[in-house]
């Protein structure tokens, strides 16, 4: 659980567009991003949305 939240922390911190995705029937979909990348694509990078 302590990995879980210093992953959050620094995945959150980071200046860098980290984007976190899984694909599902050929198709990239947000798993999640952090606070660089959805400030520079202005959403909130719901868990789901298709690339």
């Amino acid at each position: 659980m302590l990995k879980d939240h210093m992953f959050e922390f620094y995945f959150d911190q980071m200046n860098e567009l980290v984007f976190l995705a899984e694909v599902k029937n050929q198709h990239l979909y947000y798993k999640k991003m952090n606070k660089a990348a959805a400030k520079l694509v202005r959403c909130q990078g719901e868990a789901g949305m298709r690339l």
